[in-house]
């Protein structure tokens, strides 16, 4: 028995045989085709770290001499997970509903066996939009003023713009830009109002949150005179205010 193995490409088996008398044969075999090279895997993009709701990269293989014969995919934080999801060729994978790093692990076999993993680059993902916070959050004693601190943060990204606006509508919509962490004041009004705040990521996650109410009152009381006056003189006269 002759084998032949550990090589790539076409191969023949070149046999001579000789009798006793010098009488000599060669013979040469039909090919044997031979494929041990793995095949390669290329990820389109390979990985961002840029923090977005969503990416997506394709997985293109070569199987060099052979066929190809299965491309499994997982998208995890585990580099080392098991590749369980079919695709074909050039198909693009899209990770979204997602936050923090991703991975794209990816096993390829041909049809000899041989089979290669590779993992992406880190994708960051964020689908998760800002924590809004006030400070007070709300006060039902009535006074002149108000004021509370906002404050803004973001599990994972960036927070891109804040906006506030002072009504007695909770679902008013906020159009006048602030700063994290600062205050905003409510005066010269009367009567109960919220403090409606609208806050978005790098990402485009967006988040509204109206605080509790604020009493304010800035409205000074009124006198009634009952009567208002009398033009006729007597010793007495009794007012009702």
């Amino acid at each position: 028995t002759v084998t032949i193995s550990g090589k790539t490409g076409t191969y023949y088996v070149v046999v001579e045989a000789c009798d006793s008398l010098g009488n000599c044969k060669t013979g040469v075999s039909n090919p044997f085709y031979m494929d041990n090279s793995a095949p390669t895997i290329t990820f389109g993009t390979n990985g961002n770290t840029t923090y977005a709701k969503s990416h997506s990269t394709t997985v293109s293989v070569n199987a060099n001499t052979g066929e190809i014969n299965s491309i499994k995919y997982v998208v995890s934080t585990n580099k080392g997970d098991t590749p369980t999801t079919t695709i074909t060729n050039g198909s693009t994978v899209t990770l979204k509903d997602l936050d923090g790093t991703y991975y794209v692990i990816t096993e390829v076999c041909d049809i000899a066996g041989n089979c290669t993993s590779e993992v992406s680059q880190e994708f960051n993902l964020d689908n998760d939009a800002p924590i809004i916070r006030f400070t007070p959050n709300g006060n039902s004693a009535y006074q002149q003023s108000h004021s509370t601190i906002i404050s803004v943060t973001d599990a994972y990204d960036e927070v891109e713009t804040i906006e506030y606006i002072i009504s007695k509508d909770k679902t008013a919509t906020p159009n006048i830009n602030l700063e994290n962490n600062e205050t905003v004041t409510i005066d010269n009004v009367t009567g109960t109002y919220y403090v409606v705040v609208k806050a978005c990521d790098k990402a485009g996650n967006c988040q509204t949150t109206a605080s509790n109410a604020f009493n304010v009152d800035n409205s000074a009381p009124t006198i009634t005179y009952d009567p208002a006056g009398s033009s006729t003189y007597k010793k007495s006269h009794n007012v009702r205010i």
